[in-house]
């Protein structure tokens, strides 16, 4: 539910744009470019991961837009002129952003954004002479990085049989996996309000048993004009929405009651105590001698032992 609720915000915010008088960001299938000779200049590239400085390499890939599809459409009605993407090799490292969750019309993965690769611009293109420059309204110009499924994550299931047809062929393409994700960019301070643009556009590397022969090229950009030879497909690059996903955590408090029993003792002493009564008993022993005088009178004598009790 909540995918089909991202794909129809994503139909209205480019409808949007054909309403608005931007040019919408339709599906594009990228070729290898083969460059001639090009002069590097430097250019700052702001987007919503960043500011980066660099100077852009060479041409590496040529993005035409797929002819059939209500937005490819969309884009012809409000800009006659074909407008291409010329893809730009980029070298330079930032901090890769995991867990960004990208939906488009071909499902919802979660990918992390690894590192800057390339620098699309708006081109016109021809295949017999040199063009005359694009006038405005243009598409957007967009930072991509390459991209991989987040650990943990579901895999990528390639998808068959895609029907593609551009400028130079009608084609079945499978997607095999995501290989970038293209974010508007500000160039050279030009365009501030592009990092909050959410027209993406999330590129499938893709393969297909029909062959393809080289192509001479002639190409007009804000970098000059230049020519090469397409030599192979080599991705689908379709209108995507990517956001941080919400993650959502639950937290359970439990509360635990506990009822402590106090118990108190009360110990009873009892103290005996024994009273000992010592009886002493004094015997006294009194020795009564009688002597008998010889006129008869009789004397008596008492005599008691020393220390008696009188």
């Amino acid at each position: 539910m909540r995918v089909r609720s991202l794909l129809s915000i994503l139909t209205t915010l480019v409808t949007a744009g054909q309403v608005l008088g931007a040019v919408p960001v339709g599906t594009m299938q990228c070729y290898e470019v083969k460059p001639g000779a090009f002069s590097s200049t430097p250019v700052t590239v702001e987007s919503e991961f960043g500011m980066l400085a660099y100077p852009p390499r060479f041409p590496h890939r040529l993005c035409l837009p797929v002819t059939d599809g209500a937005r490819s459409v969309a884009q012809q009605a409000v800009a006659p002129q074909v407008q291409s993407l010329l893809g730009y090799v980029v070298r330079t490292s930032v901090r890769p952003v995991r867990g960004r969750q990208v939906v488009s019309q071909f499902g919802s993965l979660t990918l992390d954004v690894k590192h800057p690769d390339l620098l699309l611009v708006p081109t016109a293109v021809s295949r017999t002479a040199t063009p005359g420059p694009l006038t405005p309204p243009l598409l957007e110009n967009f930072q991509c990085y390459s991209v991989r499924p987040s650990r943990g994550t579901p895999g990528f299931t390639p998808i068959l049989g895609v029907q593609v047809t551009d400028g130079l062929e009608t084609v079945s393409v499978d997607l095999i996996k995501p290989a970038r994700l293209c974010v508007p960019a500000n160039l050279d301070g030009e365009d501030p309000a592009a990092p909050e643009d959410p027209a993406h556009l999330l590129c499938y590397r893709t393969r297909s048993s029909a062959p393809f022969g080289d192509v001479e090229i002639f190409t007009n950009d804000r970098f000059g004009t230049d020519e090469g030879t397409l030599i192979h497909r080599r991705e689908l690059c379709v209108p995507s929405f990517d956001f941080v996903p919400t993650t959502t955590t639950t937290t359970t408090t439990t509360t635990t009651t506990t009822t402590t029993s106090t118990s108190t003792t009360t110990s009873t002493s009892t103290t005996t105590s024994t009273s000992t009564t010592t009886t002493t008993t004094t015997t006294t022993t009194t020795t009564t001698t009688t002597t008998t005088t010889p006129n008869g009178a009789a004397t008596t004598t008492t005599t008691r032992p020393a220390g008696g009790v009188p």
